[in-house]
């Protein structure tokens, strides 16, 4: 008997210690100095706010295909892949690498092309955040171009 009043009293105080940590507390913390109202004010004030940001971010290979020169291109793909055929002009790069390589880019718009386009999106949004305002996404990545 003893043995079956102390299992039932360690449930009780199992379902207790769940039910108290379970609390329904939605109170938000407030956004004051050290917090994100520093990046959300920079991001807002550059167009970088994420409405602004994926404005305008991708390009499709018709668009520049015209006029390869006019573009600074990056092929995010394994040097192989690259290897197998890329866009004239076009520098192989790491993803990783992205945001230092676009200090080559001369001034001119940087378009970063990958497999599919997924991976080039976040390069994009890695070079937009780091100024380059200008850097688009090849729609469609390589996929696109051939």
């Amino acid at each position: 008997m003893k043995s079956a009043t102390r299992y039932f009293l360690i449930s009780l105080a199992l379902v207790a210690v769940i039910l108290a940590g379970c609390s329904e507390d939605t109170t938000m913390p407030e956004v004051g100095e050290g917090s994100f109202a520093t990046l959300r004010t920079h991001l807002v004030t550059n167009d970088l706010d994420l409405p602004d940001m994926f404005t305008d971010w991708l390009i499709l290979a018709s668009d520049i295909e015209p006029n390869l020169a006019a573009y600074h291109i990056m092929d995010t793909r394994s040097q192989d892949l690259y290897d197998e055929g890329h866009i004239p002009g076009a520098i192989n790069i790491a993803l990783a690498d992205v945001v230092t390589a676009a200090a080559q880019s001369g001034g001119k718009p940087i378009v970063v092309a990958c497999k599919t386009g997924q991976a080039a999106a976040y390069a994009v949004v890695g070079l937009r955040l780091s100024g380059y305002g200008d850097a688009k996404s090849l729609k469609f990545g390589m996929s696109s171009w051939t």
